[in-house]
């Protein structure tokens, strides 16, 4: 109605303003921008101050007229110049956006003085009569009413201001001093709502009900100064705010108002209009009168005021959007890229392809993710940022249209065996919530629903452990405090305050009157001791005295079951847990208790969770001493694990408690949350789609199902269906580890996002392949942009968009060579990729295949014989020397446990031990014992001299290892130079040499070449050393040369530049030569590890394995070539 014009407010009747009128004068004032500034504004009147903004009206309002009754120096007083006033206000008070309270204890309902007419009502019902309470039992800031947890909050102060006064009705008095809550547009804020979350509009409109409280009390003539109160406001109600203005005006009231809003300004009995411009050029009056007169001049307010009754005759709406359609990149320059600049459409599925280290990472990670992530680290406060890595700002000039990002990498890790398909993916952790908010807690001994007692049973049950444990006593305590951070220093003030001695504070019982305060960073159990049971079961109580007999004990046990919200704790003069009672969830075989359950309870990595005896790695420790718990971490506790099944848990990782927690389907199936992750996806889908819950959890399960459900369903998608969401992530191969984080993120519902992800393809059967695919067309329908580095033919042919980079690796690259579809690709004769895609590559490469059969066929087989190994079906294969030998299959079909897990640990130890076979006798020596029956024989290694794996396991990202440390070239170059004449005179070994310790390395940097600049909330930033030039090295190292070239030199020497030098150096030729073989020769010796790409990565750890096997100088000069056949 507002926007058509249907709606159009006529302003009030507009009061005089004549020669006769009160007037406030201002003269020689010089604040700011106002110069020798003089005016006079009419009194008893609704007065608009208008004008651009920094024209001179805040100034006027607050640091002028605002100023009038405060105390100044001289300097300030002469600045503000000379105030008259015809007629002397009752008060001058600035109303603007400041909080109106400090505290949070201070709400609507206490503002208006409401809620002790509520406090009444509620103090005066014959309930509360009945129980014998007052109106100061409904007091929540004193009083014995309100509740000492949380400082008192109940159903009246939840709602809202508008609802509170339909509950009460119009005529009582809490309705009545709320009423002007609704008439500053506030009828929306809950009565118990803290001030302290109001936004500054609204905390400047609940300032005004102060003066409305007065209008019946006839109190009049203060001034009131206003700074925009429409802020925040719809138009609806700046017109409840106009005619509240106006009553205030009408009850004697002066109000001047700053304002731009045309629709306060149309009701003002007279405008000021500041100007022309702003600063330096404003500070003036370039129009006074009323909103009548003021139209008529030629003022940037006067025509706004004009255009008002022409402004619904609107132009066609323009539905053209100026939000950017496409993610813009310029200039790039990060690492090897050499001023690169694309164009990616937003909703796309863009392929980035091109050889290994030609400047794909670089552009898809270290650019557009590391930007977004940048750029949204820039949204968050400065306190937040300290606790988040973050990314440098990359070589770029420009980078427009970038939604935030995600990255699914190829990690440097693999995890702890605590990470498994559950938690990788988040189900874990839905499922905690699911099954600590909506399963049923059984007997750990029956195996039966826990029950509810009465206070008669635990009175029992207390006399009984009373009976068991006769000596010492036995102190009554209620549950304050379970797993919350903080110093809880108010628990101590509450005991105190109720009398209380005693509180036990994580396991240790404590005076109150010497509680230290807690490490507010850690989780804590807080109890409050209400009295000691002695051995003739008498109590003492806190203030000493004793009390005998069964009632004592019922009185104490209730007024403890009160505060503990029907839980008590008896514990030892030790502070030991003797029991825990509960009037629900209790054993009724045994009548122990358990505490409620909370979703820690259901993890194990938190140590509420896990097993104590192997601490939720689902393995058997080897036995520690209670000392040593303390201090045990993860890493010791890995030295001391074994292969075989924790006994206490049996491999459920959990704890005797959250075990016992179980969920009903319709049918009567009950299952625990670890016996459902021994499930695969499908199977825990069914079991949560029959679930049989109450109403309480049924909202319970509708807001977390779906959740689970999209992730399970993605697992199925990317044919990891036959994965048991409770397998280890340390067992997954590296192509299931990526798609198990793939299917982390697109489980869940973000869209308007850029996904950028690293060769997601990596050990995928083409069959699976086509269902990534398809996930990853889904990822983009739901309107994110899909960005994958990839090589896969399938995914490029699939992609909107495929983008070449080029043409070469290192130096030779970092060019765009194509880009378009995977058939106008084709067109590009300088592009590998399009080639590729028009004709594939011919096989054999060789022109033949080696004979495997007949004549030439290799004399040695390895053989292995009844594979049974985990999913291995117990068959035999066999494998020629001397040839090239290929497995495939499926993912999941058992590959990587064939060759990784079962043919090389056991070739292994049969070459180390030279054997020709291996038998089944022998195989508990390289397997873990549960794996004994993995084979019956392995045989055929007579002719090996070694065993080389090449696994996926990434080669680590410290800034400080670089290609020549990896595959060992670097040592040897820091002997040869440490045996030059130079170096030996000078007493340096090879140890002087290396940039990571003190010696010949440059101190001021420390060997890194730049030093690092720590900026509070901000980046690091890194310069380069001025001391060493980024040499690393110190002037004393650099002297020392060897063929003209020092230790600096060579790090920035390439691999084919090293191939060539290092002639008269048989080994490092060879290094160098199998690097340049391998196409990393345009690396440099020194360059940073995390630098390099994933397949740069591989094909490293590819030669550092090769070169184990090179022959030295004198084997070569012989003639003689070691054989590993």
């Amino acid at each position: 109605a507002w926007l058509n014009g249907k709606f159009k407010p006529q302003p009030a009747q507009q009061r005089k303003v004549t020669g006769e009128t009160p007037r406030l004068r201002v003269t020689e004032a010089n604040l700011n921008n106002l110069k020798n500034f003089s005016c006079s504004i009419p009194l008893g009147r609704l007065v608009g101050l208008c004008g651009v903004s920094g024209s001179g009206k805040s100034t006027l309002l607050h640091q002028v007229i605002g100023q009038r009754d405060t105390e100044s120096d001289d300097t300030t007083t002469k600045a503000i110049g000379k105030i008259i006033f015809d007629a002397e206000p009752t008060e001058i008070t600035l109303i603007d956006q400041s909080p109106v309270s400090r505290t949070t204890r201070s709400n609507p309902a206490l503002y208006v003085g409401a809620w002790d007419a509520i406090r009444n009502l509620l103090g005066n019902s014959l309930a509360a009569k009945a129980a014998g309470l007052t109106p100061s039992h409904f007091s929540f800031n004193s009083g014995e009413g309100r509740c000492e947890r949380c400082g008192g909050a109940d159903e009246l102060l939840h709602l809202s201001v508008s609802e509170v006064r339909k509950f009460l009705g119009e005529r009582t008095p809490a309705s009545r001093q709320l009423s002007v809550l609704e008439e500053v547009g506030l009828g929306y804020l809950s009565l118990g709502q803290p001030l302290t979350t109001l936004s500054g509009g609204e905390a400047q409109r609940l300032k005004l009900v102060r003066y409305l409280s007065r209008l019946d009390s006839h109190q009049s003539g203060a001034l009131l100064l206003l700074d925009e109160p429409t802020t925040g406001l719809h138009r609806d109600d700046v017109f409840r705010l106009v005619k509240l203005l106006q009553r205030l005006t009408e009850s004697g009231h002066s109000l001047i108002v700053v304002e731009h809003h045309l629709d306060v300004l149309n009701a003002c009995d007279w405008l000021i209009e500041m100007g022309p411009e702003a600063g330096p050029k404003g500070g003036q009056i370039i129009a006074e009168g009323t909103p009548a007169q003021i139209t008529q001049k030629n003022t940037p307010t006067g025509k706004f005021l004009q255009s008002r009754d022409v402004e619904f005759q609107s132009s066609p709406p323009n539905h053209t959007s100026n939000r950017p359609t496409s993610i813009l990149l310029q200039g790039a320059r990060e690492h090897n890229l050499k001023n690169v600049s694309l164009e990616i459409k937003h909703g796309s599925l863009t392929v980035l392809t091109g050889v290994s280290g030609s400047g794909k990472s670089t552009l898809a990670f270290d650019i557009l993710f590391a930007e977004g992530q940048r750029r949204f680290l820039e949204c968050v406060s400065a306190y937040a940022r300290q606790f988040v890595e973050q990314l440098p700002k990359p070589a770029i000039d420009n980078l427009s249209g970038l939604p935030p990002t995600v990255a699914i990498e190829q990690r440097l890790t693999r995890g702890s065996n605590k990470s498994t398909v559950a938690t990788v993916t988040e189900i874990a952790q839905y499922l905690r919530v699911l099954y600590a908010r909506a399963g049923i807690l059984h007997s750990p001994i029956t195996g039966e629903p826990l029950e509810e007692l009465t206070e008669d049973n635990l009175v029992r049950l207390i006399k009984k452990h009373r009976h068991r444990h006769p000596r010492g006593k036995i102190a009554l305590a209620a549950p304050l405090i379970r797993a919350r951070k903080g110093h809880h220093r108010p628990c101590a003030e509450w005991a105190e305050s109720h009398g209380l001695s005693l509180l036990r504070c994580d396991g240790v019982l404590t005076p109150v009157a010497d509680f230290p305060g807690l490490d507010r960073y850690r989780e804590h159990d807080v109890d409050a001791v209400f009295g000691m049971m002695q051995s003739d079961e008498s109590i003492l109580k806190p203030d000493g005295t004793i009390v005998t007999g069964e009632k004592a004990l019922r009185s104490l046990l209730k007024e403890i079951l009160a505060i503990g919200k029907g839980a008590c704790v008896l514990i030892t003069e030790s502070g030991k847990t003797l029991a825990y009672l509960s009037t629900s969830r209790s054993d009724p075989a045994t009548g122990e208790s358990y505490p409620e359950v909370d979703p820690k309870h259901l993890s194990w990595n938190s140590p509420r969770g896990w097993c104590p005896d192997c601490r939720g790695h689902g393995l058997k420790v080897e036995s520690f001493s209670s000392d040593e718990e303390e201090t045990l971490n993860e890493n010791a506790l890995a030295d001391r694990m074994t292969d075989e099944v924790c006994p206490s848990c049996q491999g459920d990782r959990l704890n005797q408690l959250g075990r016992s927690v179980k969920l009903s389907t319709t049918q009567g199936q009950k299952q625990s949350l670890p016996d459902l992750l021994k499930c695969q996806p499908n199977e825990v889908l069914h079991f949560l789609n029959r679930l049989s819950v109450g109403p309480r959890e049924k909202a319970i399960v509708q807001a977390l199902l779906p959740e689970i459900s999209a992730r399970l369903k993605f697992l199925e998608s990317v044919g990891l269906g036959y994965l048991a969401l409770n397998r280890s992530a340390d067992t997954l191969s590296g192509g299931e580890s990526q798609r198990i984080r793939l299917s982390a993120q697109c489980g869940s519902t973000l869209s308007g996002a850029l996904y950028v992800l690293d060769e997601p393809s990596i050990g995928l059967h083409p069959r699976d392949n086509d269902r990534l695919i398809q996930s990853l067309h889904n990822l983009k329908n739901r309107g994110n942009t899909v960005l994958v580095v990839e090589h896969d033919e399938d995914t490029m042919r699939a992609a909107d968009q495929i983008i070449d980079v080029g043409p070469g690796a290192g130096i030779h690259g970092g060019k765009i060579v194509a880009q378009g579809t995977a058939k106008e690709m084709e067109s590009f004769p300088q592009s590998i990729t399009g080639q590729s895609l028009k004709s594939s590559i011919p096989h054999p490469l060789r022109g033949h295949r080696r004979t495997i059969k007949g004549s030439g066929a290799p004399a040695v087989w390895i053989k292995i014989k009844n594979a049974r190994l985990r999913n291995l079906k117990g068959f035999d294969v066999s494998f020629p020397t001397g040839r090239l030998s290929v497995v495939c299959g499926v993912s999941g079909a058992g590959k990587s446990t064939l060759i990784t897990d079962l043919l090389a640990p056991v070739a292994n130890y049969g070459i180390t031990h030279k054997k020709d076979s291996v038998t089944s006798k022998e195989i508990k020596h390289c397997l873990p014992a549960s794996e004994s029956n993995a084979l019956t024989s392995l045989s055929g290694l007579k002719s090996f001299r070694q065993i080389i794996l090449v696994d996926q396991e990434p080669i680590g990202k410290t800034p400080r290892s670089t290609p020549a440390t990896y595959i060992g070239a670097w040592d040897l170059i820091r002997e040869r130079l440490a045996s030059l004449p130079d170096a030996i005179m000078r007493g340096h070994g090879a140890g002087f040499f290396s940039f990571n310790t003190s010696g010949g390395r440059c101190e001021a940097c420390s060997g890194a070449g730049r030093i690092k600049l720590e900026m509070n909330f901000l980046p690091d930033t890194y310069v380069p050393c001025e001391e060493c030039q980024q040499s690393r090295y110190g002037a004393a190292a650099r002297t020392i040369q060897w063929h003209g070239k020092s230790a600096a030199d060579l790090l920035k020497m390439s691999f084919e530049e090293g191939a060539s030098f290092f002639s008269f150096d048989a080994k490092l030729h060879d290094l160098c030569r199998l690097m340049t073989q391998t196409g990393l020769g345009y690396l440099t010796l020194g360059q940073s590890s995390p630098t390099l790409s994933g397949g740069e990565s591989q094909r490293l750890k590819l030669v550092s394995e090769l070169a184990q096997g090179l022959p030295t100088f004198r084997e070569r000069h012989k003639g003689k070539v070691k054989p590993n056949l």
